[in-house]
């Protein structure tokens, strides 16, 4: 495991803890839910591609949605006061396209880019 690979790990640990934890107990990010989950895989997503950078997107994609959807069983099972809803499950699969398209868009760049570049 690479070292962007545990920083990954931590963060996704990190968002499955305060995910699940009673409301009130831990207050991070904004007061609005979805947004919350939008901010969390934004940033989990960025994580992703950084700790697998030669991985196709659409398997990156895969197991975000996984996560996202494991992340709401979760808050089923536990009882702890969360309620699961699907809006959440959308709001984090909309933050994890914005960023893979955005990769998709800097890898395309980089692919051309070293295309056109003469080597040494």
């Amino acid at each position: 495991m690479t070292w962007r690979q545990i920083v990954l790990t931590v963060c996704a640990l990190a968002i499955f803890i305060i995910a699940n934890l009673s409301p009130g107990i831990f207050q991070i990010g904004a007061q609005n839910d979805k947004l919350n989950h939008f901010m969390a895989f934004f940033v989990l997503t960025a994580l992703t591609t950084f700790a697998f950078p030669n991985q196709r997107l659409v398997l990156l994609f895969s197991g975000l949605l996984v996560f996202n959807f494991l992340l709401e069983a979760s808050q089923a099972v536990l009882a702890l006061g969360r309620q699961p809803s699907l809006m959440d499950i959308v709001a984090g699969a909309i933050a994890s396209i914005v960023v893979l398209v955005a990769e998709y868009v800097r890898r395309s760049r980089c692919s051309a880019l070293a295309e056109v570049e003469p080597r040494s």
